[in-house]
């Protein structure tokens, strides 16, 4: 069954999970570095925070963007950390799951809506 994933896609999502631990520029311990060896998403993530960066890259994907600007790898990549990272936050921390409390999604929210006009 792993055959149906791209290879190249697992391994660029690992790089994104993977870079968010590297030192770089403003983040010396890494932009979401590991807390007491476990990986930083699973001290806990709202699902919809999660849902909404998803949503994010896909709308860059949609608009022609493939690279994130702030870590040169792809946006699908961005998306496929995004979603596992809610598969698991709604296995293991259901407490963290808000689509069904009313919550509104954050962008809709705080969007500049100049963002997402069409062009």
């Amino acid at each position: 069954m792993a055959d149906t994933i791209p290879p190249q896609l697992l391994l660029e999502a690992g790089s994104v999970f993977a870079q968010n631990n590297a030192p770089r520029e403003g983040y010396p311990n890494g932009k979401y570095p590991d807390i007491d060896g476990k990986p930083n998403f699973q001290s806990g993530i709202q699902t919809t925070r999660l849902l909404d960066s998803c949503l994010r890259h896909l709308l860059a994907l949609i608009d022609g963007e493939n690279e994130d600007p702030d870590s040169g790898y792809d946006h699908a990549a961005h998306m496929l950390c995004n979603l596992s990272m809610f598969w698991w936050m709604r296995e293991n921390r259901t407490d963290l799951d808000r689509r069904h409390d009313g919550a509104r999604w954050r962008w809709v929210e705080s969007a500049d809506p100049r963002e997402y006009q069409e062009r």
